[in-house]
């Protein structure tokens, strides 16, 4: 099985597991005050606010903002609940070594809950580093990956379907900022 493929049939399995558990679906006038939230941080505050305020929903340690610029994926923002002052925006890694290499080749939501124990991701490089994760994508207008927004942290966490509606609902607020990096 190529490399690809094996990454097509990790988000299609997680996919599968996202939808089996969304037997909840939340309200869509809660889903739309949460996402005004985000989009007011955003206008508000910038990236960084915009990202504190998603990461705040959750357990995870990183909220962050990547921009996919083949081979290469960029770190345009982080949130690091830990250390909230930390500014690593500009860092580079090769796109096949992360997470959101497998979010951009199949231009869909990747949630991770412990690595360690997916043997899908047994040969994967971030797999020691990279505990769990949650990243969509964040897409152009033609509907083509140019970025993630994701979750992460180095401990096993777990992501509510809930909060992967809403996490899924706030991505395309980022599409703007990652089109006026490009501009």
């Amino acid at each position: 099985m190529s490399s690809r493929q094996h990454d097509v049939d990790l988000a299609q399995t997680g996919s599968q597991d996202i939808a089996a558990r969304r037997g909840t679906v939340i309200d869509p006038d809660a889903m739309a005050i949460i996402i005004s939230g985000c989009e007011k941080s955003l206008r508000e505050t910038g990236i960084i606010g915009a990202l504190r305020f998603l990461n705040q929903r959750t357990r995870y340690r990183y909220t962050g903002l990547y921009q996919v610029e083949p081979p290469l994926l960029r770190n345009v923002q982080l949130f690091d609940r830990e250390n909230p002052t930390l500014n690593v925006s500009g860092e580079v890694k090769p796109l096949h070594e992360t997470y959101c290499g497998i979010v951009r080749d199949t231009n869909s939501m990747l949630l991770i809950a412990d690595a360690l124990e997916d043997a899908h991701l047994a040969a994967h490089p971030a797999r020691e580093a990279v505990l769990s994760y949650c990243g969509v994508p964040i897409r152009t207008d033609t509907g083509m990956p140019s970025g993630t927004l994701c979750h992460f942290d180095v401990r096993p966490r777990l992501l509510s379907a809930l909060e992967s509606q809403i996490f899924q609902g706030a991505a395309p607020l980022f599409a703007r900022c990652l089109g006026n990096l490009s501009s």
